[in-house]
């Protein structure tokens, strides 16, 4: 009986493994193939064998509530800032691809934040929802947790000064350098609405769970960081319109999904790490002298192709080591939002911002790590290299 039992259990996992891997293969079939229209050897046999293409022609083709009012989600914040574009490992790769995406990126986030910042209050008419993180409602909850039973500071259509937001606000997110007009320029629920309603995008989910989502310091609105980190997550769901500018439609189709076919030299409908840095430098660049990640090597090779790794290695999600073409798309936008998108506002200049700085030296021409490369002498061994780079992360 035993014996019956057992073997009926490993006919139903068999049978089990076979569904998860008849999954996977549906998962990588349904994306789409992309027409390839560079002069390279499809075969990607000869490197040497690709003439370059210039970038400018590329083909057209709810966080828990405590007390009643928001609190930081660490967990959103450490998901997504894992992903950064600004980390000396993965930071060598966005500062090469800068001369690709840069100019586009930025002035894509720009639009989309100074339409967000642009709604009126005439606009909201037609918007039917409740903002339940409404300024007032947030603080008289507080007070409620409080203790503080006061019918004047309680009542949610008195005008609450600047000083009062910042000193309730500054409590309820635990942060202590609370800044006031940062949340003046944030968005709440009803501006959310109306942008994603503009942009035709299909909702899976309630605003209150959206705004719980993204809204990592806690303030119940999502500033321009917040914002743009949702277009990128969520703008799946939207009609992918031309016109849309928070769907990344003209940048995904003109520079993203090209490039990706670029990278897949084999057609597998996914890339790894020797596929990005080995085709990588064949693009070609406006300014190819500068933040050349490709220039420093030790023993004849590049010492910062951990950098593509790092890449592969922060947005892989289905298969271990490789990335699909969606995870790719999300991992250049992602790693652009790092470097570009505050608070306030967007970056134009991220020499700072970006860690630019700390990693490049007159204009991006050297390579501040090859400086004990340059000087090391014969008894220098990689390690002990590696250990002085690995000190500049701290610089």
């Amino acid at each position: 009986m035993q014996l019956y039992n057992s073997i009926i259990y490993l006919w139903y996992l068999c049978l089990f493994i076979v569904n998860k891997i008849s999954n996977v293969s549906s998962f990588l079939t349904e994306i789409e193939p992309i027409k390839f229209n560079y002069r390279i050897n499809k075969n990607c046999i000869d490197k040497n064998s690709i003439e370059k293409e210039n970038t400018d022609e590329l083909p057209k083709s709810g966080i828990q509530l405590k007390l009643g009012f928001p609190v930081p989600n660490t967990k959103s914040r450490i998901k997504y800032e894992n992903k950064r574009g600004t980390d000396s490992d993965v930071g060598y790769l966005f500062d090469y691809l800068d001369d690709v995406f840069k100019e586009e990126m930025v002035n894509t986030f720009i639009a989309i934040w100074d339409e967000a910042t642009s709604i009126k209050e005439e606009d909201l008419k037609e918007i039917e929802i409740e903002d339940e993180y409404e300024t007032s409602k947030i603080i008289k909850k507080f007070n409620l947790s409080q203790k503080e039973n006061n019918s004047q500071n309680n009542d949610e259509n008195r005008i609450i000064s600047n000083a009062e937001i910042i000193e309730k606000f500054s409590k309820i997110t635990g942060n202590k350098n609370f800044k006031i007009n940062i949340y003046r320029k944030s968005l709440d629920m009803k501006r959310i609405k109306y942008l994603t309603d503009k942009w035709k995008y299909t909702l899976k989910k309630p605003m209150k769970i959206i705004v719980d989502s993204f809204d990592l310091d806690g303030d119940g609105r999502l500033n321009a960081r917040e914002f743009i980190l949702f277009t990128i997550i969520d703008n799946k769901y939207s009609d992918r319109s031309p016109d849309c500018k928070g769907c990344y439609q003209r940048i995904f189709e003109s520079k993203i999904k090209p490039m990706f076919e670029f990278f897949d030299c084999s057609s597998s409908s996914y890339i790894e790490t020797e596929d990005i840095c080995s085709a990588i430098p064949y693009l070609n660049r406006k300014h190819p002298e500068q933040y050349d990640m490709f220039q420093c090597k030790l023993h004849n090779s590049p010492i910062h192709t951990n950098s593509c790794n790092s890449f592969v290695l922060k947005n892989n999600k289905y298969i271990n080591g490789k990335l699909t073409l969606k995870e790719f798309y999300k991992g250049i936008l992602l790693g652009f939002w790092d470097r570009h998108v505050k608070l306030d506002g967007i970056v134009k200049d991220d020499q700072k911002f970006s860690g630019k700085i700390r990693r490049w030296a007159n204009d991006g021409r050297i390579d501040r790590a090859c400086g004990p490369l340059d000087n090391r002498d014969s008894s220098d061994s990689a390690e002990n290299y590696m250990n002085s780079f690995e000190a500049l992360k701290d610089v």
